[in-house]
């Protein structure tokens, strides 16, 4: 365990309650750094800020590569040193930079901590470096020279050896998850998609034409939108559609699919009908205005071709679409191949059809040993680290390595979990307001993640679209608060002072355990959980069929693009994504009246209530989370992850249609 001195000081620790968890902590703290450069807030945008240079800055744009870093040491006073540092799947990582909201803006403020480190500068500015150097960089990591000018250097050809999460099936309209995110990204298209690559904002998320050349908001109360799609479009040249023409008679039959059953029925739910003026024309004709439609339709709405589900369930196993890439065989639990599709309608920088890249091939690999072995056997060209310790080990053996932290700007994913609340257990808020006061998560947040996010804990909404700053702990009221006494008494008012139940998990334990410290958290106030772990296809059906009897890590995504898609599905009652059974009028008026409003201030505002409410109710219970760390070959480029959307194993792989081998 490690403690940055940036962040926490020892003297702050014992001036808190000197509690188990605290005092394990403390124990932990072997060593600081005092030699690291004293970090700043906001983002490096290059090594250079309009021209200006400065000794500082110069220092500040170079790579920590082998022998760079923070010091760090370990004792054993605590949870056992081989369950906190095994390395493995991240787990998600708290917002921190600004990320594209309806209209809203918000300032880039990261918290304090981390060095900003650059490769180059933002597209269009003078000085970027001709190409990235290995190293480790945090925060940031702009576009080269090399990738700016991407028809003078772009090299075709190779084959990409990634690692992806093991999909239970194909079919977006019965599972919200990475799974099957991961293959429908290669294979399918949407009508608008996110700007990736290493020119594209690292945190912010910019809609562009995908499948729709264009889109127009048709009437001005947003109640009616007009996707305009392209004509050259065909489908993959593979039974059961044979290359046949793309229309718009597509979209409408599967957002008609997705609008009637299913996890994606709440983003259609707003939709009176859709009208297609022609073949290459969709119009949305909606029951009430509802600005987020265009960004929810960019999330996970792939347009899937109709052979493969009407009167079929050829969806569950196979995947043909539009896409850049071929399935070409898929093993359960094994991994997937893709190849290149040679009709496929979207041009590269050098004016050829893309993807550059001739073959992708995806591993199922849950064994974290074995994940950083294949990476430096070259059998993986793409890594991710839990943390520092486990990057500077990476560095040591394979120091040809680009390896980049990234603060995330999403909201929570699967770092906590949500009870069932149809279980009795759960009923009485003083029960779940006490289980989440018990959680220590100043501590937790030192403990896993250098304590740089101050013990925020990423919720269900995005900070930046109800914040304008990065929030702290106590912005999140009360039941977020470490309060052991309160917790007890809660408890015992409710009369459930020998509490016990289960959380079936995937993630939690998945390469570290995240799990162990909460339980022992929960032990201290006489609260007994126990995890069941499952593998991951089992935790998805399980939670997508609402098969838990007592509480479930939960699994927030894909991020959508809209706050809407954040929260709705999610809490409104009987939703789609309502996994956990939450019902509550007040919450549904409100998710409704942010549907409804146009104004920027007032539905910020809306969104503000919605926020406390849920904070108050705990309807799951929410931990900080680590930030993006991801390490590849430096062969590899136009590869970023993102901070909205995340590393290359789930949402950031999509990219790969525009990234290249140089070698």
């Amino acid at each position: 365990m490690w403690v940055r001195s940036n962040f926490f000081s020892i003297h702050s620790l014992r001036a808190s309650p000197l509690t188990a968890v605290r005092r394990r902590l403390i124990t932990a703290v072997h060593s600081l750094d005092s030699r690291r450069p004293r970090p700043t807030s906001g983002v490096a945008r290059g090594g250079a800020v309009a021209g200006r240079t400065t000794e500082r800055s110069a220092r500040r744009a170079r790579p920590r590569g082998r022998g760079g870093g923070t010091m760090r040491a370990w004792t054993n006073g605590g949870w056992p040193r081989r369950r906190l540092l095994r390395v493995g799947l991240p787990l998600g990582a708290a917002a921190f930079l600004a990320a594209c909201g309806g209209g809203r803006t918000a300032r880039q403020e990261a918290p304090s901590g981390g060095t900003p480190t650059t490769g180059g500068t933002v597209a269009g500015q003078v000085g970027a470096v001709a190409k990235i150097a290995p190293g480790h960089y945090e925060k940031q990591l702009a576009a080269s020279q090399e990738e700016l000018e991407v028809a003078k250097n772009v090299r075709r050809g190779g084959t990409l050896r990634a690692r992806y999460l093991d999909p239970p099936h194909f079919d977006p309209a019965r599972a919200y998850s990475c799974t099957i995110f991961h293959t429908a990204s290669y294979v399918y298209n949407r009508l608008l998609k996110a700007n990736l690559g290493a020119q594209a904002d690292p945190f912010k998320l910019e809609l562009v034409p995908d499948l729709a050349e264009k889109w127009e908001m048709t009437a001005p109360d947003a109640t009616e939108f007009t996707f305009f799609l392209r004509k050259n479009v065909k489908w993959q040249n593979l039974p059961p559609v044979n290359g046949r023409p793309f229309t718009a008679e597509d979209v409408k039959l599967v957002f008609e699919r997705y609008a009637s059953a299913g996890v994606q029925k709440d983003f259609f739910s707003v939709v009176d009908r859709f009208e297609m003026p022609d073949q290459y024309t969709i119009k949305a004709r909606l029951k009430e205005p509802y600005v987020d439609f265009p960004a929810t339709m960019a999330t996970y709405s792939f347009i899937v071709p109709r052979e493969l589900w009407l009167n079929s369930d050829k969806v569950m196993t196979e995947a043909v679409g539009t896409g850049p890439f071929i399935r070409e065989s898929w093993t359960p639990k094994q991994g997937s191949t893709f190849v290149r599709n040679p009709d496929y309608w979207e041009m590269g920088a050098d004016g050829k059809p893309l993807p550059y890249l001739d073959r992708i091939e995806v591993l199922v690999e849950p064994n974290p040993a074995a994940q950083k072995a294949a990476y430096r056997a070259g059998r993986l060209h793409l890594y991710v680290p839990t943390d520092n310790a486990d990057g500077d080990d990476l560095l040591k053996t394979s120091p040809n390595t680009v390896w980049l932290d990234l603060p995330q700007s999403r909201g929570g994913n699967v770092n906590g979990f949500q009870f069932n609340m149809n279980n009795p257990k759960f009923k009485d808020k003083r029960v779940r307001n006490a289980i989440s006061m018990a959680i220590d998560r100043v501590a937790y947040d030192e403990l896993l993640y250098d304590g740089l996010n101050k013990g925020y804990s990423a919720t269900a909404m995005p900070w930046t679209f109800i914040y304008d700053d990065f929030p702290s702990l106590k912005d999140q009221g009360p039941t977020f608060q470490y309060n052991p006494a309160e917790a007890k008494k809660l408890l015992q008012a409710a009369g459930a002072e020998n509490l016990e139940f289960e959380v079936v998990e995937y993630y939690l334990t998945a390469g570290r355990d995240a799990f162990s410290p909460a339980q022992d958290m929960l032990r201290q106030v006489g609260i007994k959980v126990r995890n069941r772990r499952v593998d991951n296809p089992t935790a998805i059906t399980m939670l997508a069929e609402r098969k838990f009897e007592e509480a479930i890590n939960m699994v927030w995504g894909p991020p959508n693009h809209s706050i809407d898609g954040w929260i709705y599905p999610w809490y409104i009652t009987g939703g789609g994504l309502n996994y956990n059974g939450v019902s509550n009028p007040e919450l549904d008026n409100l998710l409704r009246a942010q549907r409804r409003e146009t104004d920027n201030r007032k539905r910020r505002e809306i969104l503000r209530q919605i926020d406390r409410l849920l904070n108050d109710q705990n309807y799951e219970v929410w931990w900080p989370q680590g930030w993006y760390r991801e390490a590849w070959i430096p062969a590899l480029k136009n590869f970023r992850p993102q901070g909205f959307l995340g590393t290359s194993v789930c949402y950031s792989n999509e990219q790969f249609t525009r990234a290249w081998l140089a070698e």
